[in-house]
């Protein structure tokens, strides 16, 4: 992650915030009534919504739902496929510092994420965040 840092991939910055204003720029809005209060739960790093009820993940819906990797990890491994999209799996795993399986899992989520139309907003918006914050 050192190298990542000092090639300006990763910033500080609290992941949860970013993907949350890239999820819902307008704010909240409940996928199952449109609500738009909710409140956060702690204990599961969950959101409720309070008019009905239901709980949901950031990665809920998204090409990360489920997975294991710190969204740190997936902040620099999409800046790193927008920054050389022709990466090899072993370079993009040994620069993300995962195990091959890990990393060639993750590129090809990320390859195939933009091709599917959700997943390629995401990824585009996470991209933006990673130009619009970062320090060159």
């Amino acid at each position: 992650m050192v190298k990542l840092l000092q090639v300006g991939i990763l910033t500080c910055m609290d992941y949860d915030e970013q993907l949350f204003r890239i999820r819902w720029p307008r704010g909240f809005i409940c996928p199952r009534c449109g609500g738009t209060a909710y409140y956060p739960v702690q204990k599961r790093n969950q959101y409720e919504c309070s008019g009905c009820g239901y709980q949901l993940s950031l990665s809920a819906g998204t090409l990360m739902h489920k997975s294991r990797i710190p969204l740190e990890k997936w902040f620099a491994a999409v800046a790193l496929y927008n920054r050389s999209p022709d990466i090899t799996p072993l370079e993009f795993s040994r620069t993300l510092r995962l195990t091959k399986p890990t990393g060639s899992l993750l590129l090809k989520k990320i390859r195939q994420g933009l091709v599917n139309g959700n997943d390629r907003i995401l990824l585009t918006k996470m991209i933006n965040e990673e130009k619009g914050s970062s320090v060159n």
